[in-house]
């Protein structure tokens, strides 16, 4: 099943891991995340009332198991 992907750090438009996702993606918005915190700047952790902004990628098909690779 491929899925959004959310993404809250580096991979963000505008920052330094970004490019992983460059045209392999059909669309983004705007998103938060509800339920988690930053603990780090690149960490998250689970927290009641917590809310993580961040940017929702929808990815392409023929490139989505790729992507999750290069991004993990």
């Amino acid at each position: 099943e491929q899925l959004p992907l959310f993404v809250f750090g580096t991979l963000r438009r505008g920052q330094c891991n970004h490019r992983l996702l460059e045209g392999r993606y059909r669309r983004h918005v705007p998103a938060t995340l509800q339920g988690f915190a930053r603990r780090h700047p690149l960490m998250i952790v689970p927290r009641r009332d917590g809310v993580v902004d961040g940017e929702l990628y929808f990815l392409r098909g023929d490139t989505y198991r790729q992507t999750l690779a290069d991004c993990d």
